[in-house]
């Protein structure tokens, strides 16, 4: 057992989260670091009965808060954050003497989190974007490497051309799948970090445009230029890659001699991408709405570095149209803005 001025050097030394707590419950002393993993302020959480934990674990923590009066006690438990995610957490319960040597508190000290709703969504989102997307592309193989067997395929030198240039394309969308993953993993785990400096964002679709044209044949581009549109601060890099996953997409979604509008302008302190991908509907009745797979939370992250935006949506009409904002003095210029 230890006493309330071991309890306050404890609560301000360690950097994992401390909460101590009546035997009632009721929140007493709250630290930084419960703040910043469970998002309560301590004036928020002081007063209030475990609001940390999970409202069907509560009876259940209340009995081990009582067992831990007469010793410590480890437990796993559900916790909750304040905006409703959880995590399971080891919790080490730890009782708390008065000058006489009563226990009137106990304090929680968390020991190692187990699993985190948050980390557990994201992660079942991305597997369940890769597999569609793998998916997608083997079926694809599949069906051309079955077309090459056919004889008719076989005997006829323009038709297994045709099959040969279309293996040949789904080969290199799924090398790209895979420098895709690649970056997302960077990106998650930090290695991947911008390098900004003025970039002429008017050579970057205009480059992206010619890459996107040579591997996605039978669809074009009409483009339309802002004269006055300044030199972007932006990582170069990164941000070629954005448009080409905007261009791509397009280009996935439009039918063959479709034309699909491009343009570059500005609109205040903001540079504007715009494609727009005529049509409602295909053949196969899918929506010319990008699908949310990989390429798109890849762009979704490159705009997010550059403190910009990106909107998708379709277009009274037919058609959709994807819209990539980036602050032309960077993100820093954003931020005082």
């Amino acid at each position: 057992m230890i006493d309330e001025d071991a309890l306050r050097a404890l609560a301000a030394a360690v950097g994992d989260p401390v909460v101590s707590m009546d035997i009632s419950g009721r929140v007493l002393s709250w630290n930084a670091a419960a703040s910043e993993l469970w998002g309560w302020e301590p004036s928020e959480a002081i007063g209030s009965k475990l609001p940390h934990i999970a409202k069907e674990r509560r009876t259940t923590m209340l009995a081990e808060i009582r067992r831990a009066a007469g010793g410590v006690v480890q437990v796993e438990e559900i916790t909750e954050r304040k905006d409703g995610t959880r995590l399971r957490a080891t919790l080490t319960l730890l009782p708390v003497t008065d000058d006489e040597g009563a226990v009137g508190e106990v304090i929680s000290v968390m020991g190692g989190m187990t699993s985190d709703s948050r980390v557990d969504l994201v992660l079942g989102e991305q597997v369940e974007l890769v597999s569609a997307e793998f998916r997608r592309h083997v079926t694809a193989l599949l069906g051309y490497g079955q077309l090459l067997s056919r004889e008719e395929v076989q005997t006829d030198p323009s038709k297994r051309g045709r099959v040969v240039r279309a293996l040949e394309s789904r080969g290199a969308q799924m090398a790209a799948l895979m420098e895709d993953l690649s970056v997302l993993e960077r990106f998650q785990t930090g290695v991947l970090r911008p390098v900004f400096a003025p970039t002429d964002l008017t050579g970057v679709v205009a480059d992206a445009i010619g890459t996107v044209e040579r591997s996605v044949p039978g669809c074009r581009f009409s483009v339309e230029y802002d004269p006055s549109l300044p030199t972007i601060l932006a990582d170069a890099r990164l941000l070629t890659r954005a448009v080409e996953k905007v261009l791509t997409q397009a280009s996935e979604a439009c039918a063959e001699g479709d034309r699909v509008e491009v343009w570059v302008a500005r609109e205040g302190p903001e540079a504007i991408v715009g494609v727009r991908v005529p049509g409602d509907r295909d053949e196969t009745g899918a929506s010319p709405v990008p699908r949310a797979g990989v390429g798109l939370a890849i762009l979704w992250r490159i705009a997010e570095v550059h403190a910009g935006s990106v909107t998708v949506r379709p277009v009274p009409g037919g058609g959709a149209e994807t819209v990539l904002r980036l602050p032309v003095g960077g993100p820093d210029a954003k931020a005082t803005a």
